[in-house]
């Protein structure tokens, strides 16, 4: 799964395409150790971290992967803790 969180540039086109005029989310991807990464997810819209832990639920269900998945709200930005189970 990890070789795969980068953003592709044809993705990152069509995301400007659909969303007009407003910013782009920021996405920043940091290894804790060999099961957990940390996830930092900036935006300028509220709300939307149920969001992310659908699409990283989706994710772990994709590359057949059980997630822990703890969200944390910071004062800049929404903060998730990825802990790998199993393999599903």
């Amino acid at each position: 799964m990890r070789k795969r969180a980068g953003t592709t540039p044809d993705g990152d086109h069509r995301q400007r395409a659909l969303r007009g005029s407003s910013a782009s989310p920021r996405f920043r991807l940091i290894d804790v150790d060999d099961k957990t990464m940390r996830l930092e997810y900036h935006s300028t819209r509220q709300g939307l971290a149920p969001m992310v832990v659908g699409l990283l639920r989706g994710l772990g269900i994709r590359f057949n992967t059980t997630l822990d998945i703890s969200h944390t709200r910071r004062e800049d930005h929404d903060e998730f803790t990825l802990r790998v189970q199993q393999a599903a």
